[in-house]
């Protein structure tokens, strides 16, 4: 059985084009016999509040954590076969993450 990881911005089913491009087919590639995992940037928790005025240390909270969970997540890609990132490994900053990701793989 071949391991697929999906790397988004989002949560699972908050995002259209997430939903469009990707989310609607984990059904067919798990029949399929492949096993699909994802990973988000944004949890659900963060996602209530994110785009809202305001809750500046919260989201400052939730974004180090967001970070610290993609920093902690290089360690596990080796035991992916295919990595999929939609748009970004991270929202911020110059593409270093995605540098290291393509050097792991």
């Amino acid at each position: 059985m071949k391991k697929i990881l999906f790397i988004t911005p989002y949560p699972k089913g908050f995002a259209p084009s997430q939903r469009l491009k990707f989310e609607q087919y984990y059904k067919s590639m798990e029949l399929s016999n492949y096993e699909v995992s994802y990973d988000s940037f944004i949890d659900q928790e963060f996602w209530s509040f994110i785009y809202q005025n305001g809750f500046l240390l919260r989201k400052f909270y939730k974004t180090i954590i967001a970070y610290s969970s993609r920093f902690l997540l290089l360690f596990k890609l080796k035991k992916f076969d295919i990595i999929y990132i939609h748009l970004w490994y991270t929202p911020y900053g110059p593409p270093i993450f995605e540098r290291i990701v393509t050097a792991i793989t």
